[in-house]
């Protein structure tokens, strides 16, 4: 018996049985976790090859306890999508006949996600590891309703663009859902020097639902608001204060939330903590934006933090591109782990940065001053950031305000 057959609303639904079987927490572990090829180098690889394998570095990914239950969260949003959307049933043609959305018919329980975390905490890779494993279209030879092959799209994921404006985000939705088809169904909207952001957003939804787009990720919603510039930033941080921020436009926030409260299309929002309390404001209440869950990805809380100490830190000092390997000594992991201030991106991109420096002075190891040298050249624009974050001062973490935890929002 199949998995999804051992669920009664999941049996003989061929939408659901798209989705492949329902995995259980191990097996996700192992099918999110991606190691790129250990070092293969001999004495004799010149030091301009090693660096361009050691680009695989930013490839590799150990999925955090949360990243896993992030995953867990997609699947059920993907699947209970699918449930009241059999396409058996006549209810679901007359909906998709309306255009997707029935205004007359508001969802007590919204299929919505919220993921958040500060930038380059790894939100958007576990976004992207969890969607990987599934195919983004599947080809039914046979479908209910339909004469002949049915193309079913089962998630969309697009960067809510820099703008926050309506007719940017539908232009993305339409130009990531004909990538995904093969098609140019949108192409004369696209090319129109008259463009209305509502009727766009209406033509995609008709689109996506008439495929049964499973699930919608909608990244970086902090782009649906107007940052106050630095310079603002610091005076009220100086005296203990934040500035909100402003909406770019309503509309774009409207056709959200009537798309979470009228279709069963789910959706996962995701961005940087200072979104996520404008974001909430916006959409009448974080309640009923988080029913499909809320997850907060952390950063790394100290050398010692478990995942960190027994998983990626001994991980990544494997990937070393010179003769004499580095051993991943305690010193090691908490030089690391103090430079990076537990910032998986930035811990990443130092290692791959500090053996370049080796690298550019032919050096046989990996040493500290190279580590040191990539802090204070290639990654030098970051350092007041990290410095704010090690301090864990509310009015200095006000500053950057795109890395404030949670708690102090």
């Amino acid at each position: 018996m199949q998995s999804n057959d051992q669920v009664n609303e999941y049996a003989d639904n061929p939408l659901i049985n798209a989705c492949g079987t329902v995995p259980d927490s191990l097996t996700l572990a192992k099918r999110l976790r991606r190691l790129p090829p250990l070092p293969a180098i001999s004495s004799g690889t010149p030091n301009h090859i090693r660096l361009h394998q050691a680009g695989s570095l930013h490839e590799l990914h150990i999925p955090t306890n949360e990243g896993i239950r992030v995953a867990v969260t997609l699947d059920l949003l993907l699947r209970q999508s699918y449930v009241h959307r059999r396409p058996d049933s006549p209810d679901t043609w007359r909906h998709l006949y309306s255009g997707g959305i029935d205004e007359n018919n508001t969802f007590s329980r919204p299929l919505v996600a919220a993921i958040f975390g500060i930038s380059g905490s790894g939100k958007s890779r576990a976004i992207e590891r969890a969607l990987e494993r599934y195919p983004q279209v599947t080809l039914h030879e046979k479908f209910p309703g339909m004469a002949g092959p049915f193309k079913q799209v089962l998630w969309q994921k697009i960067d809510v663009p820099g703008s926050g404006r309506a007719t940017d985000l539908a232009e993305q939705l339409m130009i990531s859902l004909d990538n995904a088809l093969g098609t140019s169904h949108f192409e004369p909207t696209l090319r129109s020097s008259r463009k209305n952001g509502q009727q766009m957003l209406r033509a995609w939804l008709q689109k996506a639902s008439s495929h049964f787009l499973g699930v919608l990720v909608l990244d970086e919603v902090q782009n649906f608001f107007k940052l106050p510039t630095k310079k603002s930033r610091t005076s009220a941080s100086n005296r203990g204060e934040r500035l909100p921020l402003r909406i770019v436009e309503d509309e774009a926030l409207k056709f959200i939330l009537t798309l979470a409260n009228t279709s069963r299309i789910a959706i996962i929002t995701a961005g940087t903590p200072d979104g996520m309390a404008a974001f909430s404001s916006r959409i009448s209440t974080s309640q009923r934006m988080t029913t499909g869950g809320f997850h907060q990805i952390s950063l790394i809380k100290s050398a010692e933090d478990p995942y960190y100490a027994k998983y990626l830190f001994p991980t990544l000092c494997q990937y070393q591109w010179l003769d004499e390997k580095l051993p991943p000594t305690p010193e090691l992991r908490i030089a690391l782990f103090e430079k990076s201030a537990g910032v998986p991106r930035i811990l990443s991109n130092l290692w791959f940065f500090s053996q370049r420096c080796a690298l550019e002075r032919n050096a046989r190891s990996l040493s500290m001053p190279d580590i040191d040298l990539a802090m204070q050249t290639f990654m030098a624009p970051l350092l007041p950031a990290i410095a704010a974050l090690r301090s864990d001062d509310p009015r200095r973490l006000l500053i950057y305000e795109d890395m404030l935890n949670s708690e102090t929002l």
